[in-house]
């Protein structure tokens, strides 16, 4: 069976592992980041005509603050993001499926022009001169040791006996970190050679930051929308080609 290894924080990854072994793979987890709440001002809500939430973890770890906007339509991107939203009570005004940008007609054809959006510390920017942004980081993404599972795949990863594993990035933060990881591989005597294998993203945006990181992949393959499903079928259908 093909390794999936999923860098992301924990309790995600033991979801993304139970779609992953329906497809067939073997899912390893190894976080390389814990999600931490951060304290933040929350501004009063009639400021605003609508809320954007463009990852989950906004809501999971944004704190009881966010109830006080429940009542203005949220725009998500990801099918999981609008899911948690609406079980916490929100309406869903319009969900994105390949990253931020996706909402930019969306938000233009509902007519809002005010949006609150609560972000990770290492969100990506964007911007529009329709609409005014008022963005609140209220999460981070905290840094952890190399996970021993993944120090021994990357040990063994370039043996000929082995096929080529699958790296799954669901967040730009995790491809910096990744990196790190393989330079201090490399200080220890070992090295890893990226183009032998897969990196899979879960967003356009988290693809760019693939290829902008060190060295090149054997092939990219990013997600047609933002969620574990759509990201697993496509790898599916890439290595199946």
């Amino acid at each position: 069976m093909t390794k999936l290894i999923l860098l992301r924080p924990k309790e995600g990854a033991e979801q993304s592992a139970i779609i992953a072994r329906e497809k067939g793979f073997d899912p390893i987890i190894a976080p390389a980041t814990e999600i931490m709440s951060l304290p933040w001002r929350n501004p009063p809500a009639q400021d605003f005509d609508a809320i954007m939430i463009t990852s989950a973890n906004a809501l999971r770890y944004g704190g009881e603050a966010i109830g006080q906007y429940k009542h203005l339509p949220l725009f998500a991107v990801g099918r999981a993001t609008a899911k948690l939203a609406r079980d916490m009570g929100f309406t869903i005004a319009a969900m994105g499926k390949g990253g931020a940008k996706t909402l930019w007609p969306m938000i233009s054809q509902y007519g809002a022009k005010n949006i609150l959006r609560l972000v990770g510390r290492d969100y990506v920017h964007i911007a529009d001169q329709h609409i005014n942004i008022h963005t609140i980081t209220v999460y981070e993404a905290i840094a952890l040791p190399m996970h021993v599972k993944l120090k021994c795949l990357l040990r063994n990863g370039n043996s000929d006996n082995e096929k080529p594993y699958i790296f799954a990035f669901h967040s730009a933060r995790a491809v910096q970190i990744f990196d790190d990881y393989i330079i201090q591989m490399t200080n220890r005597g070992y090295i890893f050679d990226k183009v032998v294998h897969y990196a899979a993203a879960l967003a356009p945006a988290i693809g760019e930051a693939i290829c902008q990181s060190n060295s090149a992949w054997k092939k990219i393959i990013i997600s047609p929308s933002a969620n574990d499903r759509a990201m697993i079928e496509e790898i599916t259908e890439v290595l199946g080609a």
